[in-house]
């Protein structure tokens, strides 16, 4: 090996991004919209101390219920395979 192929470095693109692999989970990809569609509300529609009207306060509140309750729901199932690794049994 010659010293120029020690220092050479592929610098092609890679072909996914880390960002590109997990926008392809179908939740992550909802929770990703609901999320761009509460920045746009409130960019939107509030007012210089970020108050929104009430219709419009209605539905960032439902988009907010909806990432969380998506979250949560990601967050309870990786806490269960944690333990379920942890105590080697699956609970079911």
């Amino acid at each position: 090996m010659s010293h120029a192929d020690r220092f050479t470095f592929d610098l092609k693109q890679p072909t996914r991004t880390a960002a590109a692999v997990l926008a392809e989970l179908s939740n992550l990809r909802l929770v990703a919209g609901w999320a761009a569609e509460y920045d746009d509300l409130v960019r939107r529609y509030a007012d210089d101390n970020g108050v929104l009207p009430d219709g419009k306060a209605v539905e960032a509140a439902e988009l907010a219920h909806k990432i969380y309750v998506e979250l949560s729901w990601e967050a309870d199932h990786y806490r269960r395979l944690s333990m379920e690794h942890r105590e080697g049994t699956p609970r079911r």
